[in-house]
C-alpha cells in the first residue's frame, strides 16, 4: 500500500495545488504543435530555484520571481545565455526544481515567465511528469491491496522504468523535432 501512496505523490509531486484542471495529452504530436504555435518562448535551461521569494499564499504569487533559468539551447523567442526570472501566475503554473528542463513559457508585461503545468515542460531527469496518458499506471484494484502478491513490487518497479524509459525517448524525439522548428 505505502508504494502505491508513493507512487502518486511521485507522479504527482510537480503539479500545483489547487483548483487547476488540467486535460491528460492524447497525442503528443499534435501537443507539440499546439505548444509550438502558442507558447512565448521555448528553450531548453538550466533552472535555480530561489527558496527565500517563494509566496507564502496564493496572494503573492507573481510578486517576485521564485527561479532563475539560463537558457541553454533556444528553439523560440529566445537567445542561448539569456538569464530569465519566473513566478508563479497561477494554480497551474509550475515551480521548476533545479536541473535542466525543456521549458515552454508564456511571458508577462514586467517580463517573467511562468510555466503551466497543463503543457509539455518537463525536468530532463523526470520527462514523465507531464499530463499524458500513456504515462500513467492503472491504480490497483481493492482486491489487490488488499492481498499483495510476491511479485507485485517487481512489476511495479518495471512499469515505471518502463514508462520513465519511453518519457525520455520522446522527449529526446521532441527536442530532435523542436531543432526543426526553430524561430
Amino acid at each position: 500500500m505505502t508504494k502505491y501512496i508513493i507512487l502518486l505523490l511521485l507522479i504527482g509531486g510537480h503539479f500545483a495545488a489547487g483548483a487547476c484542471s488540467c486535460n491528460p495529452h492524447k497525442n503528443l504530436h499534435a501537443s507539440r504543435k499546439y505548444e509550438l504555435k502558442h507558447a512565448d518562448l521555448i528553450f531548453i535551461g538550466k533552472v535555480t530555484p530561489i527558496p527565500e521569494n517563494h509566496p507564502s499564499s496564493p496572494a503573492d504569487w507573481g510578486k517576485s520571481p521564485i527561479f532563475k533559468v539560463v537558457v541553454t539551447e533556444q528553439f523560440k523567442g529566445v537567445n542561448v545565455g539569456d538569464t530569465l526570472s519566473g513566478i508563479l501566475s497561477s494554480s497551474c503554473s509550475i515551480n521548476p526544481t533545479a536541473g535542466l528542463w525543456l521549458i515552454y513559457a508564456e511571458v508577462n508585461d514586467q517580463g517573467l515567465i511562468s510555466i503551466s503545468s497543463c503543457g509539455l515542460s518537463r525536468a530532463f531527469y523526470q520527462p514523465e511528469r507531464i499530463f499524458y496518458d500513456q504515462y500513467s499506471i492503472r491504480p490497483p484494484t481493492i482486491a489487490e491491496l488488499e492481498n499483495p502478491q510476491p511479485n507485485d513490487d517487481l512489476d511495479w518497479a518495471i512499469a515505471l522504468a518502463n514508462i520513465k524509459l519511453q518519457a525520455a525517448k520522446d522527449l529526446k524525439e521532441e527536442v530532435l523535432w523542436l531543432r526543426t522548428k526553430r524561430r
